[in-house]
């Protein structure tokens, strides 16, 4: 691991052009992403209150294309594992959105998956955004895409706060399911140099 952190930073020192990014996603992945002339990679790790060897870790490595003004268009591949390597994943996340006017948005997401144990899924997200402000968004989305591993039904309201390079996400993210029962607060946070 080591290794790997040291040589993601000696990439992300090769160019002043280059984003770097770290944060937090919703409340249990820490993470580190370089990009440049719209190429991405980023090297996620769980932040779980389990032992090291429980820990999971994933790399991703994608493509960013804005088709006009309105319209753009992400796709990564994505793998990862568990240190005890009792599972393994990997799949893509594929996203669109467009602008339908100067403040309201709409996304949708692909995310075909492949687990070693649960075997593939195919999950999507469809969001909405209203920007209040330049600096304060509402979102309002429902996703099949996991918060951890399964795949569960979950509508997501929030407020994104982007503020010169941070940006944050608190939201309740509320099952839809009627066999889950657990409402949540999950936050993501981003700091962009």
């Amino acid at each position: 691991m080591k290794k790997i952190f040291i040589a993601l930073m000696l990439l992300c020192s090769l160019s002043a052009s280059a984003q770097i990014s770290i944060g937090l996603r919703e409340n249990k992945f820490g993470f580190i992403s370089y990009e440049k002339n719209n190429w991405l990679v980023k090297l996620e790790h769980s932040i779980y209150n389990e032992p090291f060897a429980d820990q999971y870790v994933r790399g991703y490595a994608g493509y960013k294309y804005d088709v006009n003004e309105q319209f753009h268009l992400s796709g990564n591949l994505y793998g990862g594992t568990v240190y005890k390597n009792y599972y393994q994943d990997f799949g893509a996340n594929l996203e669109a959105s467009y602008d339908l006017c100067n403040f309201l948005s709409a996304r949708v997401d692909y995310n075909p998956n492949y687990d070693t144990f649960y075997k593939w899924e195919h999950r999507y997200l469809f969001e909405l955004k209203g920007n209040v402000t330049d600096e304060v968004a509402i979102t309002a989305d429902y996703s099949t895409i996991p918060e951890n591993r399964i795949s569960e039904k979950r509508a997501h309201v929030g407020v994104i706060f982007h503020v010169k390079n941070l940006w944050v996400k608190p939201a309740l993210s509320i099952p839809i399911d009627e066999s889950i029962h657990t409402l949540k607060v999950v936050t993501s946070v981003q700091y962009t140099f």
